[in-house]
């Protein structure tokens, strides 16, 4: 294989090295001893057929059982920190080829808006305190690959000292604030702001938007007291960087003769009105209104004055522009069926944060504060109309647009509908949209619920039909349609290469597009503002290219056909009680509570429609966890074996020209090389009686074989990664190195061992890039 570039083989290369030395001189040469036998092992065993895979794991498990409590910690320790590095390195390299480029990426042409919406979920599972040491590094692997080598080795050698002293996984559960501070440090850094003001000077609009303080949506330490810690958070650094570039201006004006008295007298009054605005508190949007027109005002005198503009001034009136009452704006999102109890109840928790936000906002500013109220589960007019009471009785007006989120097969296939009935009901909101928000309506589509609920075939056609049904009504209405895709970083929530995701959908739907950023994709696409301006690049690129494609009813018809058959597999497979055991034992479920992933609960309090209960992410956790990934993939394989020829037939020729179909299947090729089936079959061998693994394995095995045949025979590839084949040979590289930690995991869900669990959590979603 020699797909990846030169010079990151050879940067991981001196990272392994000097990592092997430090493994031997903290741990000691048996674990350095275990760690280089176990990688050897598994590297020759790639080439080894299905059979002696799970004889080699069989065997490899039994020496994993005889360390002791200490050893294992350290040898997952070991593998961990390798697969982060790797990730680090690779971040390195991305650097470095952006900052070599003679041209870099294009900014001169935009979406209408692109907005990014953070959310915290399981990237808390990593200590905040070793992701900096990690960070440290990778600025080191940024120097090293611009030659700046001097003290590379002693440098290196000393952080890597210091990062196998320190454990992966977090020891608390992350509070609300605890994740703000996390994110918030991370995207309203200097760097991302000062890159955000130039988009903004080229007439490229990029906005950040948050949920960490203001999901409410079965979240029961999310309050109205965590929207105010999160607002106070975000004023506090952007004040900041305002202040930096204030105290700048106001230094180069003091070192003039100038004589500026007018000036001087309004930055007095400025300065005072700074100060007023530091803590927000009741009537705080009156204030920064008042602040605004003094800051305008100071700013138009000074230009009569000087006769020039201040590059100080102008990056303030950016931030400004892009950040208006100077906060990362929230969302506010609730159930469907508790915003119904809220309208019968005060005591109900998200009116008393609508009404927090009218109190601090008053009025027409509350949008600036809170860019909407997301309605999930909604799967009824009723739902949405509720919404929509419930913001007008908490802020007097709709001031903030009501969004409602489509997740579930019930809802996508009736979103029409729901829109139709609600206009038909409420004539005054069409006009609504138009006079006070330029005609923009936005409906939130959810895919980590609909990938749960049906899987990811099925879950994303929903989608894809929704979004073009959705795209047509709401034009013919003449209102601007807004899609915020609830999608994260792994395939089963969306997530996968950006052209991958983003190639099916309509043009609206880039013209703004709107995606949540969760979990570790905040710190891989936001730690580093040319990673950032690249995938802005991107996603300009791809705006200039989409044309929107027609489904004919042809198409559609087979795809229905192929949803419906598959829906059927992989609902049938949960409804198994032998694999509702597997998920319960073989699995790191129900242990969940003891990983400290997240401030959130990973169950929901209310009944659901599942038996499991379990939320969308942490379901996706134990399939990536356990090397399976079934959300990605079962089922299509027997619904492909059981249609029609017609229907082949309109499949294998619509692969040809159909965007939505090939990245499909583009995304199905990556899930496929990511699996470990042998691994999988581990898991269940030593949690479950020999005749039940035995099914159950067989169950899944003969369904991938399926799949994979699907994928050859519409590709014409057996290359799962035909199409990114640096990629295929990263995940190879990569995989083996997991194997040793899915083992050390079994030991610790055997042993409850919670300590080493949380531990081989992080490090397998190291080597995952992903934690579900």
């Amino acid at each position: 294989m020699q797909n990846l570039p030169q010079e990151l083989k050879d940067l991981v290369k001196n990272i392994g090295a000097s990592l092997g030395e430090e493994i031997k001189n903290v741990y000691g040469n048996k674990i350095y001893t275990l760690v280089e036998k176990l990688r050897v092992e598994f590297k020759d065993s790639q080439n080894f057929t299905s059979s002696d895979k799970s004889k080699h794991l069989k065997e490899s498990l039994k020496k994993i059982y005889k360390l002791s409590d200490s050893e294992a910690i350290n040898l997952c320790h070991a593998y961990g920190v390798y697969l982060e590095l790797v990730n680090r390195a690779e971040n390195a390299y991305r650097h470095f080829r952006l900052a070599s480029q003679k041209q870099r990426p294009s900014l001169d042409s935009s979406p209408y808006a692109i907005i990014y919406v953070f959310t915290a979920h399981p990237t808390e599972a990593r200590s905040e305190k070793l992701m900096k040491l990690f960070n440290s590094t990778e600025a080191l692997l940024i120097a090293y690959l611009n030659d700046v080598r001097d003290t590379f080795k002693s440098e290196l050698k000393f952080h890597l000292n210091l990062i196998l002293r320190s454990s992966m996984s977090s020891s608390k559960k992350p509070t609300v604030f605890d994740e703000a501070s996390h994110i918030y440090n991370i995207v309203l850094e200097k760097k991302i702001l000062d890159l955000q003001v130039k988009m903004h000077q080229k007439g490229i609009t990029v906005h950040f938007r948050s949920w960490v303080g203001g999901d409410k949506d079965g979240h029961p330490f999310v309050n109205h007291q965590t929207m105010k810690e999160s607002l106070q958070l975000s004023r506090d650094i952007i004040l900041r960087y305002i202040s930096g570039h204030y105290g700048k201006h106001v230094k180069l004006l003091k070192q003039t003769d100038f004589p500026l008295k007018d000036l001087d007298r309004e930055a007095l009054k400025l300065s005072k009105l700074f100060a007023s605005v530091k803590e927000i508190k009741k009537l705080d949007g009156r204030r920064i209104a008042l602040l605004k027109e003094s800051f305008i005002k100071y700013c138009t005198l000074f230009e009569k004055e000087i006769k020039n503009q201040s590059p100080h001034l102008e990056k303030i009136k950016s931030i400004v522009w892009l950040y208006p009452t100077l906060v990362l704006p929230l969302e506010v999102r609730e159930d469907s069926s508790l915003v119904h109890e809220a309208l019968k109840d005060k005591d109900y928790e998200i009116y008393k944060m609508l009404k927090y936000l009218q109190e601090i906002s008053i009025g027409e500013r509350s949008k600036w504060y809170v860019r909407g109220f997301i309605l999930s589960m909604c799967e009824e007019a009723s739902d949405y109309q509720a919404g929509l009471d419930l913001v007008k009785k908490a802020l007097k007006e709709l001031y903030i647009p009501v969004v409602p989120l489509f997740e579930t097969q019930k809802a996508l296939s009736n979103a029409q509908g729901i829109l139709t009935e609600v206009f038909k009901k409420n004539p005054m909101l069409l006009k609504h949209h138009q006079k006070k928000w330029h005609s923009r309506f936005e409906v939130m589509l959810g895919y980590s619920d609909s990938s749960k609920e049906s899987g990811v075939f099925s879950g994303k056609w929903l989608i894809a039909k929704a979004i073009n049904s959705i795209d047509e009504y709401l034009l013919a209405k003449k209102l601007i349609p807004v899609f915020f895709h609830g999608s994260g970083g792994s395939v089963a929530r969306g997530g996968g290469s950006l052209k991958e995701q983003i190639r099916w959908w309509p043009k609206s739907a880039l013209n703004i597009y709107k995606v949540t950023i969760q979990g570790e994709m905040v710190a891989r696409n936001f730690g580093d503002s040319l990673i950032l301006q690249s995938q802005v690049s991107k996603i300009t690129k791809e705006l200039n290219e989409i044309k929107n494609q027609k489904m004919d009813a042809k198409f559609i018809a087979t795809m229905d056909e192929m949803a419906i058959l598959s829906t059927a597999v992989y609902k049938n497979l949960f409804d198994n009680d032998k694999f509702v055991d597997a998920i319960k034992a073989a699995t790191p479920y129900l242990y969940l509570d003891h990983l400290k992933i997240g401030s959130r609960p990973s169950k929901r309090q209310k009944t659901t429609s599942t038996e499991l209960k379990l939320r969308a992410i942490p379901w996706i956790l134990c399939w990536t966890q356990t090397r399976g990934l079934l959300p990605n993939w079962f089922g299509v394989g027997t619904a492909w074996k059981e249609i029609s020829s017609e229907h082949r037939e309109t499949i294998l020729n619509s692969y040809k020209t159909s965007d939505y179909l090939r990245s499909f299947i583009n995304t199905l090729g990556f899930s496929l090389a990511k699996i470990e089936i042998e691994v999988f079959r581990t898991y269940l061998n030593e949690f479950m009686e020999k005749s039940h693994a035995d099914e159950v394995y067989t169950i899944v095995a003969n369904e991938l074989e399926l799949a994979q045949k699907f994928f050859e025979e519409v590709s014409g590839q057996k290359d799962l990664l035909f199409f990114r084949p640096w990629l295929g040979e990263s995940i190879e590289l990569r995989s083996r190195m997991i194997h040793p930690i899915n083992l050390l995991q079994i030991r610790a869900l055997k042993n409850q061992d919670y300590q080493l669990l949380r531990e081989t959590v992080t490090a397998i979603a190291c080597g995952m890039m992903t934690t579900g």
